[in-house]
C-alpha cells in the first residue's frame, strides 16, 4: 500500500508458508424411488505465513467448509426435475478474508425422441445470491469490496445421443494359463 497517495497495488509475491489440511465427504442418499440426493462436504484449515510482506508480517489461518447438495427428481414420466445448493463459509485466503456465499440452481429436463434426446430449462442462482464480500486480512491495512457478477441466468439445452446406447456383456475368455492350470489338476 502506498499511504501517501491512498493507493493499493496488488502484486504477486511469494508467500512464506501455506499450510492446507482437511477432510471430504461424498454421501449418496436414495431418500426415495423417485428422489436421489448427493450431499458433498469439504471441511479443512488452510493457514498463510509471511515474514516480510512488503515490511509487514503476515499470519492468518482459519478451518472452513464447503456444502453441496444436489438433488434430483423423477416427476412424471420422462421428466426429470433438479435442485442444487451450494454454501461456502468465511475463509482467509492470503491478505484476504472472504465472506460466506451461497446460492441455489433448479433445472427441469424432458427425454424425448423414444429417450434418444432430452431438452432441459435451466436456471442458475435463482435467488439471486451468489456475492463476494472481501476484507482485507493484511495487518495495518483496513479495506474492504463487494463484488456481484451476473450469476442469474437461465439457459435452454437439447442433447442428443448418436449410436447405440446399449452396452453389451463382455464375452468370456480363457487365456493360457487357465489352460495350463486345468492340466496341472489332472
Amino acid at each position: 500500500p502506498d499511504e501517501s497517495i491512498k493507493a493499493l497495488y496488488q502484486t504477486n509475491a511469494n508467500i512464506a508458508r501455506n499450510v492446507v489440511y482437511g477432510a471430504n465427504f461424498n454421501i449418496p442418499v436414495k431418500v426415495m424411488k423417485w428422489w436421489d440426493m448427493n450431499n458433498n462436504l469439504n471441511v479443512f484449515h488452510m493457514s498463510f505465513e509471511a515474514p516480510d510482506l512488503a515490511g509487514r508480517a503476515l499470519k492468518t489461518g482459519k478451518t472452513s467448509m464447503q456444502f453441496k447438495m444436489q438433488n434430483t427428481f423423477k416427476i412424471a414420466k420422462g421428466f426429470t426435475a433438479e435442485f442444487n445448493g451450494s454454501y461456502e463459509s468465511p475463509i482467509d485466503y492470503g491478505t484476504l478474508s472472504i465472506g460466506n456465499r451461497y446460492f441455489v440452481d433448479m433445472g427441469l429436463s424432458k427425454s424425448i425422441l423414444k429417450n434418444k434426446a432430452s431438452l432441459k430449462l435451466a436456471m442458475s442462482d435463482v435467488f439471486n445470491t451468489n456475492e463476494s464480500n472481501i476484507t482485507s486480512a493484511y495487518p495495518g491495512l483496513s479495506y474492504s469490496l463487494y463484488q456481484k457478477n451476473d450469476t442469474q441466468m437461465g439457459r435452454v439445452s437439447f442433447t442428443y445421443r448418436f449410436g447405440n446406447n446399449e452396452v453389451k456383456p463382455s464375452r468370456r475368455r480363457s487365456t493360457g494359463t487357465e489352460t495350463e492350470q486345468g492340466r496341472m489338476k489332472n
